[in-house]
């Protein structure tokens, strides 16, 4: 049965009363609609563009693509980068040694991991749709847990560069064998 308010006119909505703190007793329940409505409608995401519009990822040379393999990883180089590829690959088996101990976990698959010669050569990559800023020293795959750095010249950044993406490769690997 309802009951109208004292000035409400016919046929109008009746108007919730005030709770003890003065708010309506709507203001819950549009709070709770507004949070299902978030939660339940899927936002559409645009894959098919991933990149601005009018603005291309340009590569500006094709890369003869060399593999070293080694007991944990799959090392991808260009020719010009040899001797840094034979020394990161013996660094990175030193950094998964000591990772592996210190998370107490091995990554059952070999990490792949790509090194450039510069940082111009990396913002070519096509591991990433996205444009890679000047300020971004690698980075790690979400989805294939690849590991792709660039050699900015100096070998203290490059190691300590190295060292965090693996970090990342060993928490996807710990993640996805969960």
């Amino acid at each position: 049965m309802r009951h109208a308010t004292k000035h409400s006119a016919p046929g109008s909505i009746p108007r919730p009363r005030p709770t003890p703190t003065g708010r309506s007793g709507y203001t819950g329940l549009r709070l709770v609609a507004f949070l299902l409505g978030v939660l339940l409608c899927p936002i559409p995401l645009a894959q098919a563009q991933t990149v601005a519009f009018g603005k291309n990822k340009i590569q500006y040379k094709d890369f003869e693509w060399k593999v070293i393999e080694s007991r944990h990883f799959h090392l991808y180089f260009y020719t010009e980068e040899a001797e840094l590829a034979e020394k990161t690959i013996v660094l990175a088996e030193e950094f998964y040694t000591a990772i592996a101990a210190r998370f107490g976990h091995e990554v059952s698959q070999r990490i792949p991991l790509v090194i450039y010669s510069s940082h111009q050569d990396f913002e070519q990559t096509n591991l990433s749709p996205y444009f890679l800023p000047e300020g971004v020293a690698g980075f790690t795959e979400f989805r294939r847990g690849r590991v792709a750095l660039p050699f900015g010249g100096s070998w203290a950044d490059f190691t300590h560069t190295l060292e965090h993406e693996l970090i990342h490769a060993f928490q996807l690997a710990r993640l996805d064998e969960s």
